[in-house]
């Protein structure tokens, strides 16, 4: 028996009851009643537990009405923990929190918390309600991202350099700064962001540490954090490597690199330099204006113009060109790691960015898991990597202009590696099978889901996904399940005279009719199906074209995908078939565990039964080219969702 006084029940009682106050997202089907408090000597905490189980975003739903040992069991299972049944003690059937039961609820209501607070604040800010939600399930998924740090060994120092130091590396022939490394996210930040980090300098403001990694037997130097610090050091004055190399290939006779290198201004001039182009491509960029202070006579200047110009550094006066390219007092603080294993340094990258929150869970997940060949196809396939034939050798014929082209058509975004999500949770849904136990299939949060196919890969050398043959049966069924769901997507489907022809493309209907007639066929149109194979309402939730939700992309492509894989051609009278189908499945609003699963397990084999999938050929040929087929899952699922429903 753990006696209440052991645990500090009463704070725990009133974070839950702060969670019961206040507006909701958009995601809860209702809000909670507020209470005021918690009794713990009943079952009463359990049922204020599930009356704001939402704020606290569980891998499943509490019902309130279950025993109170199964309601137990399920919310240490949506806690995602290994024994559910270490939480807790029966104590004739009063359920009490074990020590790690109380620690685990408790750290969860922290965490809900502070994701409260910040909607709250987005509301107050002056977010629309879709919006905060949208930044609430963010803030989530970058939330769930654990990274396990056991037998991580590094070998690293602080240091401080000068900013010439950067320069100096940068310039080398070859360089010795890769300012790109390909789990990097690409410049992320504007202008106005690179010159408020110059006018910190300037005014001797200290700047936040630089993470670099000497590699193994090389003089490179990686950036690990700080890439975009040091590209806008770089950037201004006029030594960023893509700029440097821009400026080689832009120069002519009569406007030289040497003159980019002396007058920046007037090699601008010459060529119509436009300030797009120069954040494009690495080029210098101005000094904000200053309407006032020490620094007004430098506003709106380039670096080559304010060379000579003395400003105060930490008390004494020196000149910029001194601090940016020569000794200065003016120093930025280093963390070097060598003889450091890359993937031990993305652990630790990823711990050091969850305390700042400073990344989000692809870009932590980029970094962590990068040793990968997985994680690198993954990558190049979404199209997140400027050289994927370079960072994936062991593919070979693969388009990689396929994946990017689909999710440009369905809107998708491009911002932060979220492409690289999807791409990483259709692979998930195709390879990897969550754990069950006794209740049936887990059914973890997308993040979750994605982190533990990765680490399973991580931690089994003989993995299947291991395999390079593997790895490009899986790219060919990525792509090409993008080809068709593409194809699906942009048809005109319409009816003559007794059989269904496909106009490709997304024609319009007047067009189609137009080349009817020209093609000689002169029956009338029994009815036209819409633009496409698959009803505008199946893609989000208002019904309309344009922008796809996250759910039904990889729901369509993972179905698309599995068809590939089958060896399975839709013909017409499928694609029409699948029309209908798609004309009743509609996104859901809640994006639970359990509910997310249960409609994508659902979608998914609708999709395979509309396109007339053979599935023990399928079957079988996943087990053939992925090394495990995922359809026992995908039809396991679905029977819990049906025997709960």
């Amino acid at each position: 028996m753990h006696p209440d006084g052991e645990f500090d029940l009463e704070g725990l009682s009133t974070a839950l009851a702060a969670l019961s106050l206040g507006g909701v997202p958009e995601t809860f089907p209702d809000a909670p009643l507020p209470f005021e408090g918690v009794d713990w000597s009943s079952h009463d905490w359990l049922t204020r537990v599930c009356e704001v189980q939402h704020w606290l975003c569980l891998d499943q739903e509490l019902h309130a009405g279950a025993p109170p040992r199964d309601l137990a069991l399920t919310l240490f299972q949506g806690l995602d923990m290994p024994e559910p049944a270490d939480a807790f003690v029966d104590e004739g059937g009063q359920i009490r929190l074990t020590a790690l039961g109380f620690a685990q609820l408790e750290a969860r209501v922290a965490l809900a918390q502070q994701h409260k607070e910040r909607f709250e604040q987005d509301l107050a800010d002056d977010f629309g309600p879709a919006q905060a939600t949208r930044r609430w399930l963010a803030g989530w998924e970058d939330a769930s991202l654990a990274v396990d740090l056991d037998s991580v060994q590094v070998h690293a120092k602080v240091t401080t350099w000068t900013i010439k130091w950067f320069k100096d590396l940068a310039e080398a022939q070859p360089s010795r700064l890769e300012l790109n490394p390909s789990y990097q996210r690409d410049q992320v930040w504007s202008t106005s962001d690179s010159q408020k980090l110059i006018d910190s300098v300037l005014r001797g403001i200290p700047l936040p540490s630089i993470i670099l990694n000497q590699r193994k037997s090389s003089r490179i130097h990686e950036i690990v954090d700080g890439k975009q610090r040091l590209t806008a050091l770089l950037r201004f004055i006029g030594c960023h490597p893509d700029g440097v190399r821009y400026a080689r290939e832009r120069s002519t006779e009569a406007a030289p690199f040497e003159l980019f290198q002396r007058d920046y201004p007037a090699w601008k001039r010459a060529l119509g330099i436009r300030s797009p182009e120069e954040r494009e491509h690495g080029l210098p960029f101005r000094l904000s204006p200053y309407p006032k202070g020490p620094l007004a006579p430098l506003a709106g200047k380039y670096y080559c113009e304010i060379r000579e110009a003395r400003v105060t550094i930490q008390g004494s006066e020196e000149a910029v060109e001194d601090v940016f390219e020569g000794p200065s007092d003016y120093r930025i603080p280093i963390i070097l790691y060598q003889n450091t294993d890359l993937e031990q340094i993305h652990k630790v990258f990823g711990l050091y960015n969850k305390q700042g929150k400073q990344l989000n869970a692809e870009e932590l997940r980029n970094a962590i898991y990068h040793h990968l060949d997985l994680t690198r196809l993954l990558l190049a396939l979404a199209g997140d990597s400027q050289r994927p034939e370079a960072l994936v050798p062991f593919v070979e014929g693969t388009s990689w202009t396929v994946v990017p082209e689909l999710l440009a058509y369905l809107d998708v975004s491009k911002a932060r590696f979220h492409r690289t999500k999807l791409v990483s949770w259709v692979a998930a849904v195709l390879t990897h099978a969550p754990r069950s136990d006794a209740k049936g299939v887990r059914t973890p949060s997308t993040s979750r889901f994605i982190n533990s196919m990765l680490e399973a890969v991580t931690s089994n050398a003989r993995h299947a996904l291991q395999d390079a043959a593997n790895l490009r049966n899986l790219a060919a069924a990525l792509t090409g399940g993008a080809a068709l769901l593409r194809r699906l997507a942009g048809e005109t489907v319409l009816g003559f005279a007794g059989e269904t022809v496909r106009e490709a493309n997304g024609r319009s209907p007047r067009e189609a009719e137009r080349r009817r007639g020209q093609g000689g066929r002169v029956e009338t149109a029994l009815r036209f199906t819409g633009d496409g194979a698959i009803d505008p309402s199946f893609a989000n939730r208002k019904g309309s074209s344009g922008r796809w939700e996250d759910l039904p992309v990889v729901a369509a492509w993972s179905a698309c995908a599995l068809a590939v894989l089958g060896g399975h051609e839709p013909s017409t009278a499928e694609a029409v078939a699948l029309r209908t189908v798609t004309e009743g499945l509609r996104p859901i609003a809640r994006h639970q565990g359990r509910t997310q699963w249960s409609y994508l397990a659902r979608t998914i084999l609708q999709w395979l039964d509309a396109l007339a999938v053979d599935l023990d050929r399928l079957d079988r040929s996943l087990k053939q080219q992925l090394g495990a087929s995922c359809l026992p899952t995908l039809r396991a699922v679905a029977a819990q969702a049906q025997e709960s429903a």
